[in-house]
């Protein structure tokens, strides 16, 4: 499961400089009836973490960043 979310945090961050603090657990719903026809899928599964993120010197890919949004 972590593979998957380095993954995803490097497509969208430029980066695997993260690491995991804890899993905060899951949130699992179904979509409504028309959006499971609209998007083809019934439900949906969110895994939650709470992550670090750490920088070594310039080793952060100033041209691939993109703002972050953290809420504390």
């Amino acid at each position: 499961m972590q593979e998957v979310l380095f993954r995803g945090l490097d497509e969208e961050t430029g980066t695997r400089n993260f690491r995991v603090i804890g899993e905060l657990g899951t949130l699992e719903f179904e979509f409504p009836a028309a959006m499971k026809v609209k998007l083809g899928f019934e439900r949906q599964v969110t895994h939650m973490f709470l992550l670090e993120f750490w920088v070594i010197g310039s080793s952060y890919n100033q041209k691939r960043r993109r703002l972050v949004k953290l809420r504390l």
